[in-house]
């Protein structure tokens, strides 16, 4: 079994998770909004359950199951989420304004990798390039307080507009899994095929980045942190 490393713990209020917010900086150092981690205090808050569920049922098609989503199924699934404070994180992306307009996270952690998933822009504003370095940030972050060599990321080969921002973060391509769509009592439910059976034309992409070509290619944060990685 993986060895898990120790994160901060969840914070058990709003006013807590804003005051230990991941600050998001673009490349000139100018702050463009911030990443907020989610524990159970997001149960209370409806009006960010309603937003991440209206997202996530419009962008159905880059999840692994079609199941309906509603408010309900949304709030059992955060809840799942920060009830698993060991080995994955969730965070809400804000813009420079406190608008929420998305969220990313990291799941299957352990002391020598993990999983970058989650990442969704749901609302417009803020900076147009406000996911790309709140992933930065995030990976940052999770290299700055362990020392894992290796972030993955998987997502559908069609995903064109989460695949660039993870290349630009510089995710390379190591494996691509044919997949095949079952349907079980009404919802379609994606899973790993051969390559004779699969039956839709998109693949499974796993990518990588390993923790010195993210510093190498992402030497500002290095310089705006003082340290030597």
């Amino acid at each position: 079994m993986a060895t898990q490393i120790r994160l901060p713990s969840l914070p058990e209020n709003l006013r807590e998770a804003h005051k230990n917010r991941l600050i998001v900086k673009d490349k000139d150092l100018r702050s463009i909004g911030y990443l907020v981690a989610v524990g159970n205090w997001i149960l209370s808050e409806g009006v960010f359950i309603e937003s991440i569920a209206a997202w996530r049922k419009k962008s159905q098609a880059g999840f692994w199951d079609r199941a309906d989503v509603t408010p309900e199924t949304t709030k059992s699934y955060l809840e799942l989420i920060a009830n698993s404070p060991s080995n994955r994180r969730f965070f809400l992306i804000f813009d420079n304004f406190s608008n929420l307009v998305g969220h990313v996270g990291l799941k299957s952690i352990t002391h020598r990798e993990c999983e970058l998933d989650n990442l969704l822009r749901g609302a417009s504003g803020g900076h147009p390039s406000l996911l790309y370095y709140a992933e930065i940030r995030l990976l940052e972050w999770i290299f700055s307080i362990s020392r894992l060599s290796q972030v993955n990321v998987n997502c559908f080969s069609n995903n064109f507009l989460v695949i660039a921002i993870h290349e630009e973060v510089g995710f390379v391509l190591i494996e691509s899994t044919p997949l095949k769509v079952k349907t079980i009592d009404g919802i379609q439910i994606l899973n790993y095929s051969s390559r004779e059976d699969a039956n839709v034309t998109y693949t499974s992409d796993i990518r990588a980045l390993d923790r010195s070509v993210f510093y190498r290619r992402h030497a500002w944060v290095v310089a705006e942190k003082g340290e030597e990685k």
